[in-house]
């Protein structure tokens, strides 16, 4: 019987740990807002890292846009997020010619087909699922 109620107690008190610790991880909406950098982005099949470069990326979750300038055109949106997936970006982009600006299509066009984030140490990663396709950090 003491072993019984041991083995309960032990099990409860478990599971009551594993949901508050699995409360702690899952990423807050407005983790998301402020001003980022591109460090990284997936390019063909490869990601391709950014050194150097000036971009710009500002989240406001509490508006549910972004706005971004990766080299050339202005790029905006708006988004929702729930727990950490991004429902559908509604894409917005001036349209200059821009010359040996070979971040922004490919920039753009995971942009585009991102549905998920998650953050790894200080970076924020923008997801196709389980595909990383934009990585940003946070500026200070």
């Amino acid at each position: 019987m003491f072993k019984q109620s041991l083995l309960i107690v032990t099990i409860l008190t478990l599971i009551t740990l594993s949901v508050f610790a699995k409360k702690k991880c899952k990423p807050k909406p407005n983790e998301l807002s402020g001003s980022y950098s591109l460090v990284q982005y997936k390019s063909t099949s490869t990601m391709t890292s950014i050194s150097g470069e000036k971009t710009s990326i500002t989240i406001d979750t509490k508006n549910k846009s972004f706005s971004a300038n990766v080299g050339c055109n202005s790029i905006s949106g708006r988004f929702n997020t729930n727990k950490n997936n991004i429902e559908p970006m509604q894409l917005m982009q001036t349209e200059m010619y821009c010359a040996d600006n070979k971040i922004e299509e490919p920039f753009v066009f995971n942009l585009s087909k991102v549905n998920a984030y998650k953050w790894k140490a200080d970076q924020l990663q923008l997801c196709d699922k389980d595909i990383v396709l934009i990585v940003l950090k946070k500026k200070k």
